[in-house]
């Protein structure tokens, strides 16, 4: 089978007009899968012809430099909450702390870039999914850690396990913090203890992540756990996390993977029938039992499937992904590889999310909808080039705050006369006002379209 522009489309973020393509599949697959991971973007959309390029380090945040600037930021706002403003002169001041503090808005571009312009598309494409599978979102101090965590815990994990990926998305602060382990104290603590009997001191479990742990980061409710199940997870989870927009103040704790032990709860804790003693291992522990249990690889081999295939992926495709994962132990790579291989020769067509779409479009047709690097932060053209605006517009924003199962698969979800408006929208943008290389119909010719489409295409008059 040959890895032509329909194949490459459907596994994929879409080819560029200068791609070669022509290659067999596999080979093609498996270059991708080996793709270093060069982040590129254009320094300017308003040029005549905008150059492909490295995205700038000054523009790249590392997880030292999100928390300071959180530290400083919320020091700053406490100190401008004392002096008691007038509120149209505090909400003044307020929106300049953001603007020199905030992240997000810089990490949504370089998000948006690397969909766009980086030749590693495929990855690009699977640690998304993967990201939507590890939901966080606009919670507290997360929006300025959801690039690191994407980066760190996501994309840099793609050729190593799903074990590997598991406990460092699981430990991850922006994680910790979406789902509320930050504040979670063991029932036994010393934190606990100190805290009984006083009534300004309220100190509890959480059981948020222990829970969505369980049920959709892994096993799923098929594996029939219990409360009790639920319950010791999160006490295996208690006193990871702490709050991030404050100074620190236990010299044990690290950034990248935060453990108070005041926090902890002593003891050994039983989930799905394994002990787990006390500690900051028995995470490790945990998530590595519970990525190798045969209900996390029949449900995420079916979650795959139904990303890349569509909501009519089949029975064989997924045992064929959960063959190629028990073979190989849990490996991202051997299991992307047989996904992106069933769907590649699967006959349906995949209806895509917003976002993949919109990548997609720009890719393949050349054009330059979102703001250069160079332009971020200037006033906003007629054009409203900002991806944190066109992404929730969409209805398809990884910043955006949700639920903790993410953005769903399936065709349905996706199919309204408001999502479909807003696509025909966009398509019109990017056509008239964003330099497409490709034109409509030479897009038609070069990248396989059904014949059903070609006609409709040759109906409409713009």
């Amino acid at each position: 089978m040959i890895a032509d522009a329909g194949t490459v489309r459907k596994l994929g973020l879409g080819p560029r007009p200068d791609d070669r393509l022509g290659q067999d599949l596999e080979s093609w697959i498996d270059q991708q899968l080996d793709s270093p991971p060069v982040r590129l973007g254009i320094s300017r959309a308003a040029d005549p012809s905008p150059e492909i390029g490295n995205w700038p380090d000054n523009l790249s945040y590392t997880l030292e430099e999100r928390v300071r600037r959180l530290v400083k930021w919320r020091r700053l706002s406490d100190e401008l909450d004392e002096l008691k403003l007038p509120e149209n002169e505090r909400d003044t001041r307020r929106h300049e702390l953001q603007d020199e503090y905030a992240v997000d808005r810089v990490d949504q571009f370089k998000f948006a870039h690397a969909n766009v312009y980086s030749r590693d598309h495929v990855n690009m494409r699977l640690a998304t999914f993967w990201l939507n599978h590890f939901t966080v979102g606009d919670k507290e101090t997360v929006r300025q850690l959801i690039q690191n965590y994407f980066e760190e815990a996501i994309f840099s994990n793609l050729g190593k396990s799903f074990g590997d990926m598991l406990y460092s998305a699981i430990s991850h602060p922006a994680m910790l913090t979406y789902l509320d382990n930050i504040y979670s104290v063991g029932d036994n603590s010393q934190s606990a203890r100190d805290c009984r009997g006083r009534d300004d001191c309220l100190a509890g479990l959480n059981d948020n992540l222990g829970r969505e742990l369980l049920e959709l980061h892994t096993v799923s409710p098929a594996r029939g756990y219990t409360e009790a199940d639920i319950r010791d997870a999160a006490r295996v989870l208690a006193g990871w996390g702490y709050i991030f927009d404050k100074p620190i103040w236990d010299d044990d704790a690290t950034l990248r993977q935060p453990y108070i032990p005041y926090n902890a709860e002593p003891g050994d804790k039983t989930v799905l029938g394994r002990s787990f003693g006390p500690g900051p291992d028995a995470l490790r522990q945990l998530t590595d039992f519970l990525a190798e249990d045969p209900s996390t690889v029949r449900h995420l081999s079916g979650k795959l499937a139904l990303h890349f295939i569509g909501d009519d992926y089949s029975e064989e495709n997924v045992v064929a992904i959960e063959n190629a994962w028990t073979a190989s132990n849990g490996s991202l790579k051997n299991i992307h590889r047989a996904v992106l291989l069933e769907a590649a020769r699967s006959p349906g067509r995949k209806f895509l999310p917003p976002a993949h779409w919109m990548h997609q479009l720009l890719r393949m047709s050349g054009a330059h909808l979102f703001a250069g690097f160079e332009e971020i932060g200037d006033e906003p053209d007629t054009l409203r080039r900002e991806p944190w605006r066109i992404y929730p517009e969409l209805g398809h924003d990884f910043w955006s705050r949700r639920q903790p199962d993410g953005f769903s698969d399936r065709k349905a979800d996706w199919v309204s006369n408001e999502h479909l408006d807003r696509r025909f929208r966009y398509a019109d943008v990017i056509f008239r006002f964003c330099k497409p290389v490709l034109t409509a119909d030479e897009m038609i010719e070069e990248y396989d379209f059904t014949e059903s489409t070609r006609e409709l295409v040759q109906q409409v008059e713009s």
